[in-house]
Protein backbone atom coordinates (compact mmCIF):
# COMPACT_ATOMS: atom_id res chain seq x y z
CA UNK A 1 0.00 0.00 0.00
CA UNK A 2 1.39 3.37 -1.01
CA UNK A 3 1.47 6.98 1.18
CA UNK A 4 -1.60 8.01 -0.99
CA UNK A 5 -3.68 5.01 -0.74
CA UNK A 6 -3.07 5.76 3.18
CA UNK A 7 -3.98 9.33 3.25
CA UNK A 8 -6.91 8.93 1.38
CA UNK A 9 -8.33 5.84 3.80
CA UNK A 10 -7.06 8.36 6.67
CA UNK A 11 -8.86 11.35 5.35
CA UNK A 12 -11.90 8.98 4.70
CA UNK A 13 -11.76 7.87 8.43
CA UNK A 14 -11.58 11.54 9.63
CA UNK A 15 -14.47 12.29 7.67
CA UNK A 16 -16.95 9.99 8.82
CA UNK A 17 -15.83 10.71 12.31
CA UNK A 18 -16.11 14.31 11.56
CA UNK A 19 -20.01 13.59 10.09
CA UNK A 20 -20.75 11.17 13.22
CA UNK A 21 -19.99 14.26 15.68
CA UNK A 22 -21.76 16.41 13.76
CA UNK A 23 -24.69 14.09 13.53
CA UNK A 24 -24.97 13.49 17.01
CA UNK A 25 -24.85 17.69 17.33
CA UNK A 26 -28.51 17.40 16.23
CA UNK A 27 -29.46 15.33 19.51
CA UNK A 28 -27.63 17.06 21.78
CA UNK A 29 -28.79 20.39 24.05
CA UNK A 30 -25.84 22.22 25.22
CA UNK A 31 -26.25 24.46 28.15
CA UNK A 32 -25.58 27.62 25.85
CA UNK A 33 -28.54 28.39 23.87
CA UNK A 34 -28.78 28.15 20.50
CA UNK A 35 -30.24 31.66 20.32
CA UNK A 36 -27.83 33.20 22.60
CA UNK A 37 -24.82 31.66 20.28
CA UNK A 38 -26.69 32.85 16.95
CA UNK A 39 -27.27 36.19 18.26
CA UNK A 40 -23.39 36.68 19.17
CA UNK A 41 -22.34 35.03 16.06
CA UNK A 42 -24.80 37.91 13.84
CA UNK A 43 -23.29 40.42 16.13
CA UNK A 44 -19.99 39.58 15.17
CA UNK A 45 -20.96 39.52 11.54
CA UNK A 46 -21.34 35.73 10.96
CA UNK A 47 -24.62 34.28 10.26
CA UNK A 48 -25.50 30.46 9.14
CA UNK A 49 -28.40 28.47 9.10
CA UNK A 50 -26.61 25.08 10.25
CA UNK A 51 -27.59 24.16 13.85
CA UNK A 52 -24.39 21.99 13.56
CA UNK A 53 -22.38 24.26 13.38
CA UNK A 54 -24.06 26.77 16.05
CA UNK A 55 -24.22 23.79 18.31
CA UNK A 56 -20.39 23.16 17.69
CA UNK A 57 -19.45 27.35 18.76
CA UNK A 58 -21.76 25.94 21.81
CA UNK A 59 -20.05 23.27 22.91
CA UNK A 60 -16.69 24.64 22.55
CA UNK A 61 -17.70 27.77 24.40
CA UNK A 62 -19.25 25.36 27.37
CA UNK A 63 -15.97 23.95 27.49
CA UNK A 64 -13.66 27.05 27.63
CA UNK A 65 -16.06 28.31 30.34
CA UNK A 66 -15.73 25.19 32.45
CA UNK A 67 -12.11 25.33 31.93
CA UNK A 68 -11.72 28.76 33.21
CA UNK A 69 -14.22 27.70 36.32
CA UNK A 70 -11.80 25.03 36.99
CA UNK A 71 -8.52 27.10 37.03
CA UNK A 72 -9.87 29.75 38.83
CA UNK A 73 -11.32 27.25 41.67
CA UNK A 74 -7.85 25.59 41.55
CA UNK A 75 -6.60 29.19 42.78
CA UNK A 76 -9.40 29.63 45.15
CA UNK A 77 -8.10 26.14 46.42
CA UNK A 78 -4.56 27.12 46.73
CA UNK A 79 -5.60 30.66 48.34
CA UNK A 80 -7.79 28.87 50.86
CA UNK A 81 -5.22 26.49 51.41
CA UNK A 82 -2.26 29.27 52.49
CA UNK A 83 -4.83 30.91 54.66
CA UNK A 84 -5.51 27.87 57.09
CA UNK A 85 -2.07 27.11 57.27
CA UNK A 86 -1.28 30.75 58.18
CA UNK A 87 -4.22 30.54 60.66
CA UNK A 88 -3.70 26.42 61.82
CA UNK A 89 -7.42 26.11 61.77
CA UNK A 90 -10.12 25.41 59.44
CA UNK A 91 -13.80 25.57 60.23
CA UNK A 92 -15.87 26.30 57.02
CA UNK A 93 -14.86 23.77 53.77
CA UNK A 94 -16.67 25.85 51.56
CA UNK A 95 -14.69 27.53 48.67
CA UNK A 96 -15.38 31.35 48.34
CA UNK A 97 -14.55 32.09 44.31
CA UNK A 98 -13.02 35.91 44.15
CA UNK A 99 -11.98 37.89 41.40
CA UNK A 100 -8.61 37.64 42.19
CA UNK A 101 -9.10 34.33 41.46
CA UNK A 102 -11.04 34.67 38.23
CA UNK A 103 -8.93 37.16 36.98
CA UNK A 104 -6.08 34.86 37.60
CA UNK A 105 -7.48 31.99 35.71
CA UNK A 106 -8.11 34.61 33.05
CA UNK A 107 -5.12 35.90 33.23
CA UNK A 108 -3.44 32.59 32.13
CA UNK A 109 -5.68 31.83 29.37
CA UNK A 110 -5.07 35.25 27.82
CA UNK A 111 -1.10 34.21 27.90
CA UNK A 112 -1.31 30.54 26.27
CA UNK A 113 -3.67 31.36 23.41
CA UNK A 114 -1.35 34.94 22.87
CA UNK A 115 1.68 32.88 23.12
CA UNK A 116 0.45 30.16 20.86
CA UNK A 117 -0.94 32.93 18.35
CA UNK A 118 2.66 35.01 18.16
CA UNK A 119 4.29 31.63 18.32
CA UNK A 120 2.64 30.42 15.11
CA UNK A 121 2.94 31.16 11.27
CA UNK A 122 -0.16 33.57 12.63
CA UNK A 123 2.44 36.13 13.52
CA UNK A 124 4.50 35.98 9.97
CA UNK A 125 1.02 36.18 7.95
CA UNK A 126 0.26 39.49 10.02
CA UNK A 127 3.70 40.93 9.48
CA UNK A 128 3.02 39.57 5.58
CA UNK A 129 -0.70 41.72 5.58
CA UNK A 130 1.44 44.15 7.12
CA UNK A 131 3.74 45.20 4.85
CA UNK A 132 1.20 44.51 1.66
CA UNK A 133 -1.52 46.67 2.99
CA UNK A 134 1.62 49.08 2.99
CA UNK A 135 2.29 48.88 -0.16
CA UNK A 136 -1.16 49.04 -1.72
CA UNK A 137 -1.42 52.24 0.23
CA UNK A 138 1.92 53.82 -1.28
CA UNK A 139 0.59 52.66 -4.66
CA UNK A 140 -2.93 53.82 -4.47
CA UNK A 141 -1.70 57.30 -3.14
CA UNK A 142 0.71 57.95 -6.14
Amino acid sequence: MNQNQQSSEGRHDDDAALSDFLASLMDYTPTIPDELVEHYLAKSGFQCPDVRLIRLVAVATQKFIAEVANDALQHCKSRQTSIIKDKKQQKDKRSILTMEDLSKALREVRSIVLQGVLTSSFKKDVIRLKSELCIFNFRSHR
